[in-house]
């Protein structure tokens, strides 16, 4: 993907087109629809930035900022947490404590009863909602519409949006938060940036027009799974690091298991968590829902043809051995997944599979006293060392279908500690060539107790790059 440049043209940015025309036997392509090009081969957009006028950047509200409450003669009030100087007085009958930024204090204002929003100034906070204010901002509405105030109240980002989500993104490196989100104003999907204080718009670009930055779209790996986005392998549900709402309308070539579903332009949405957007091509909701991968609309043919595996005993010895090198040759496991094909394209046929330990599968005997699994939430690490056990979560890939020695660990976790984190599991979602390179990728679904993910693992990467003893890492080690 392109990072920002200066105004440049349409016919200045490098275009990048998708992979040629490949077969596609099993997701039912007829000819015609293989030879079918559409604009989206050149997914090419620019960005138009409209600055604020009034954006002004202030510090972040640190807890020991914020004021804390006092009673007097039975009314509530707020002083200032180092001075002891009153910033609320005490003529209130209820109030809330100060929380990320902004209390709330209830009582008669301007001759109307009711709860009010104060900031840490004491001041007033004249607005329907305000959100908690992270990196110095907050979001607020006013009569149906959303702006954004700086952490000394002042108004920063108009009154103009209809829906504003809040983007709680840190920076890995510095640990700050990263100060842009997304919004929807007149029907449009924008990207507010909090950074440089500006509003950003996308368009397919224009050759004539200039732009304050171009985006190809063919610059990145862009793949959506169950209407969640990744981009490069990784899952961007509120980044600031790629335009999602340059997305918006853009055409999608939907699969499932099956085979192709068809094409749909993706709509944007919010998602189950504040900030999230996620991208529904595939009506259905519930049982209904159907599990499908999308990419962007092209000649590529994503599917190849998998066989389940239903002879597993060959390539449990390697497995084992492995286990045993870690000290953890008595674990009980359990085969999810086995799966053949010719993964890397090279003609040659290899296996696919996921395993976990057998323990967690006992769910009808969960909370029996007697069972292994509740007996296990209680050792320590020196318990699983005695008994040579581990919980366990693995995806190997074994080259050869005749040899079973050689794997390769697209996944190994290894737990060893009794708390609940060790049902965090990685399973093997989809298998196919979302990039049209003739290798397949495989699209791995994290689960974390309610909370769902996706990422990308490419097959041929890891066997070039072959991961550090993997099978020697060991998580979450408890006293």
């Amino acid at each position: 993907m392109r990072q920002y440049f200066p105004k440049i043209k349409w016919h200045q940015g490098l275009i990048m087109a998708f992979i040629g025309i490949m077969v596609c036997a099993l997701c039912g392509c007829d000819n015609e629809e293989i030879q079918s090009i559409t604009d989206n081969r050149t997914l090419v957009f620019g960005e138009t930035r409209t600055y604020w006028e009034d954006f002004i950047l202030t510090g972040e509200i640190k807890d020991w900022d914020q004021p804390v409450v006092f009673e007097e003669n039975g009314g509530w009030g707020f002083k200032n947490n180092k001075t002891g100087e009153v910033v609320v007085p005490p003529i209130y009958d209820n109030y809330d404590a100060f929380h990320n930024g902004h209390g709330r204090v209830r009582g008669t204002v301007n001759g109307e009863y009711g709860w009010y929003d104060v900031d840490i100034h004491g001041n007033i906070l004249d607005y329907d909602m305000i959100s908690s204010f992270h990196a110095g901002t907050a979001i607020v509405r006013k009569d149906d519409k959303y702006g954004v105030i700086n952490s000394e109240s002042q108004l920063i980002v108009p009154l103009v949006y209809d829906e504003v989500f809040p983007s709680y993104v840190y920076d890995e490196e510095t640990g700050a938060s990263k100060r842009s989100t997304y919004a929807v104003r007149d029907g449009q999907w924008v990207r507010l940036d909090l950074a440089e204080g500006y509003e950003a718009t996308y368009e397919p670009s224009v050759e004539s027009k200039e732009y304050d930055a171009i985006y190809s779209l063919a610059d990145a790996q862009i793949l959506v799974v169950n209407d969640m986005l990744l981009v490069n392998g990784k899952t961007q549900t509120n980044t600031t690091d790629f335009p999602i709402c340059a997305l918006d309308g853009v055409e999608f070539d939907c699969y499932s298991r099956d085979g192709k579903i068809g094409r749909y332009p993706c709509k944007l949405e919010a998602g189950l968590y504040e900030g999230d957007i996620m991208i529904r091509l595939v009506e259905g909701e519930g049982e209904e829902k159907l599990e499908y991968f999308a990419i962007l609309a092209s000649d590529i043919a994503p599917l190849k043809l998998i066989q389940e595996v239903a002879d597993t005993d060959p390539f449990m010895s390697a497995v084992n051995a492995h286990l045993a090198a870690n000290g953890i040759e008595n674990t009980k496991i359990e085969v999810r997944k086995c799966l053949s094909g010719d993964f890397l394209g090279d003609g040659k046929i290899g296996v696919l599979l996921e395993i976990r330990d057998g323990y967690r599968g006992d769910s009808e005997n969960f909370y029996d006293p007697d069972s292994a699994l509740w007996r296990m939430r209680n050792w320590k690490e020196k318990d699983f060392q005695r008994e040579k056990i581990a919980f366990l979560n693995m995806i190997l890939y074994f080259p050869d279908i005749e040899n079973s020695e050689g794997a390769f660990a697209l996944k190994a976790n290894i737990w060893q500690y009794p708390y609940e984190d060790h049902e965090m599991t990685e399973h093997i979602h989809f298998v196919a060539d979302v990039d049209g390179d003739g290798a397949m990728e495989i699209i791995i679904a994290n689960q974390y107790y309610e909370y769902l993910d996706y990422a990308l693992s490419d097959i041929y990467y890891v066997q070039s790059h072959p991961m550090e003893q993997a099978f020697g890492k060991t998580h979450g080690m408890t006293e």
